[in-house]
């Protein structure tokens, strides 16, 4: 990216306490890069907040550091932004081999979210694509647009912070968009370990119950219930470790149901558009491949998605096919 910045481009880099030398290694190799050190490891959507907040300019983006921009994606990307001010945007990431990584993220009925598009051929789409939900890997948005929204939820320390945070954009009247011109490498890997299978429950369930309504969250209900048995189903196939987690998920959000009820009631009140906007944007499908290689849980799976025919993924069923 910084082959790409020109003289008006601030670049910054929040460490979250590395302890790898990699904040000597910055000061030595970039002068012109401002290094924010944090006291402790605050998780992805901390960290970002905190080079929000110490970012002086019009647009912020926040990118991973596994991240590598194609030439002229960082100038579309804002050309982009300039055209529609009132937006968050994500590029097109493709995989090291050019395949597509994410364009932007989708969601299921029941909060799991996957990427937009994984696998498929790198050059299938161009111009400014309405996306379900933005890829935390890479958004860009003006700097009131994050102060704005408050930035990432700091109650998520790691994966989710994306879904949370467009769901949430959406509801406030922002739209999302994938710029497919605007080319990123991201160096990603499908990979689930016990911990990241906790935080992906907690964060979860920890959204939906934010964000949504209660009258969402009964219309939801057969589909929310049926992921809880889903992904207990996983947890039982997978072991003892990622059993382990899915009760650990739970405990975190039962004690933390105190402090979510004053997040939902706080966030209804501040909600400018009805819960439709989202709802129209989620899919009855789950992407299996992306998710997880047990038989039991594919099929258990599928079951599950027969069920949950609500008929509000109708608008994503209607926009894939028109891509």
């Amino acid at each position: 990216m910084l082959s790409q910045a020109d003289d008006d481009v601030e670049v910054l880099v929040v460490d979250n306490q590395s302890a790898d030398g990699t904040v000597s290694w910055l000061k030595h190799a970039y002068p012109s890069v401002r290094v924010l050190c944090l006291p402790e490891n605050r998780g992805y959507g901390q960290a970002a907040n905190a080079g929000i907040r110490g970012s002086v300019s019009e647009w912020v983006m926040v990118s991973n550091a596994d991240t590598r921009f194609q030439p002229g994606a960082l100038r579309r990307l804002l050309d982009a932004a300039r055209r529609y001010p009132n937006a968050l945007l994500t590029p097109k990431l493709v995989l090291p081999d050019g395949r597509i990584n994410a364009l932007g993220n989708v969601m299921h009925l029941g909060g799991i979210t996957s990427c937009w598009h994984y696998g498929d051929a790198g050059d299938r789409f161009q111009g400014i694509i309405p996306v379900p939900l933005l890829s935390g890997a890479v958004i860009l948005a003006r700097r009131d647009t994050w102060l704005t929204l408050g930035g990432f939820d700091p109650r998520i320390f790691l994966y989710m912070e994306d879904a949370e945070l467009s769901l949430r954009a959406r509801l406030l009247g922002f739209d999302l968009y994938a710029v497919a011109d605007a080319v990123v490498v991201h160096d990603y890997h499908l990979h689930l370990t016990p911990q990241k299978f906790q935080w992906l429950e907690q964060h979860r369930r920890w959204t939906l119950l934010k964000l949504y309504s209660a009258l969402t969250l009964w219309r939801l209900w057969p589909a929310l219930f049926l992921t809880e048995l889903l992904t207990w189903g996983f947890a039982i196939t997978k072991g003892p470790g990622y059993l382990k987690a899915r009760f650990n998920a739970d405990g975190w959000l039962i004690s933390h149901l105190p402090e979510l009820w004053r997040a939902h009631r706080k966030f209804q009140r501040q909600k400018r558009l009805n819960d439709e906007v989202v709802l129209t944007w989620l899919t009855q499908e789950l992407p299996w491949g992306q998710l997880t290689t047990s038989r039991f849980v594919v099929e258990l799976g599928g079951l599950l998605c027969r069920l949950t025919g609500l008929g509000i993924g109708a608008k994503m069923a209607d926009l894939k096919e028109r891509l």
